[in-house]
């Protein structure tokens, strides 16, 4: 009977470690979850990014390409809400073509390009 009570009294007198090691363990398993969670957070913004430039791109293409209707132009930068683009166009027999090429946050080159037709009478 001495040998339950002497255990018991060990046991509750280790508890104090026990809620040290609990709580660094789940310290420990918060901190790794963070670190994993964080790439993830990097990525999504960057990719929020690259959305909003190509939306960007798409909102003032159609204008850029119906202004230099009968124009050509090769590699000009053009600047647009912080974005640097580079705007190209072509006049090809009855359609005017023009592109914007830019640079996005992983430094990979992305296009968007959109012809016009040009209806003669």
């Amino acid at each position: 009977m001495r040998k339950i009570k002497q255990a018991c009294n060990e046991l509750t007198q280790s508890s104090k470690g026990f809620l040290l090691i609990d709580f660094l363990l789940a310290f420990g398993c918060l901190v790794m979850f963070i670190i994993f969670l964080l790439p993830v957070i990097y990525h999504a913004m960057n990719h929020n990014q690259s959305l909003q430039q190509a939306m960007v791109a798409e909102e003032h293409l159609s204008r850029y390409v119906t202004q230099s209707i009968g124009s050509e132009v090769a590699g000009e930068i053009v600047t647009i809400e912080g974005y640097e683009f580079n705007w190209s166009t072509e006049h090809l027999e009855n359609k005017q073509f023009g592109c914007f090429t830019w640079l996005n946050q992983q430094n990979n080159e992305e296009s968007m390009c959109l012809y016009v037709p040009i209806y003669k009478e």
